[in-house]
């Protein structure tokens, strides 16, 4: 399979939502892109909670949920369909995580479509992640003006 529009904007939207979910205020989530040869590299990094041995472990299993103040947060399905999805693809993501510290997911797939078209694959990690903060901003305004 291709790495196309849809794959991106599951993977880039549930990549930063857990990040920025899991990030207290005044944390830092970034999200980096790039292209090297025939692979698109793409990094989500934050300074939130972090996740315990046990929780890393098991990050990437369907409806596993790590214990903590953010328990019970969102359903445990995101990060299973973002392995999945990379999977599919013939990719890699690995998870490297502190408590305390943060969190880093690093994803490497392959480009195969024609050479005038890969730049566009960064483009649209970017453009969806962009869309991703804004839905985020909006839930949480939603969220919060419902307890004023």
């Amino acid at each position: 399979g291709d790495f196309g529009p849809d794959y991106v904007n599951k993977v880039v939207n549930n990549l930063l939502s857990n990040a920025l979910k899991f990030t207290p205020e005044h944390g830092r989530v970034r999200l980096s892109s790039w292209r090297d040869g025939d692979r698109l590299h793409i990094d989500v990094a934050d300074t939130g909670y972090g996740m315990d041995k046990e929780t890393l472990a098991r990050v990437f299993e369907p409806f596993y949920q790590g214990k903590g103040e953010t328990q019970h947060v969102g359903t445990g399905v995101g990060l299973a369909l973002v392995k999945q999805i990379v999977d599919a693809v013939e990719g890699t993501i690995t998870v490297e995580s502190e408590v305390g510290k943060g969190t880093r997911f690093r994803i490497s797939v392959p480009i195969h479509n024609d050479s005038r078209r890969r730049n566009s694959c960064v483009m649209l990690v970017k453009k969806f992640s962009r869309m991703a903060v804004r839905r985020f901003k909006a839930r949480w305004l939603r969220r919060s003006m419902r307890w004023m």
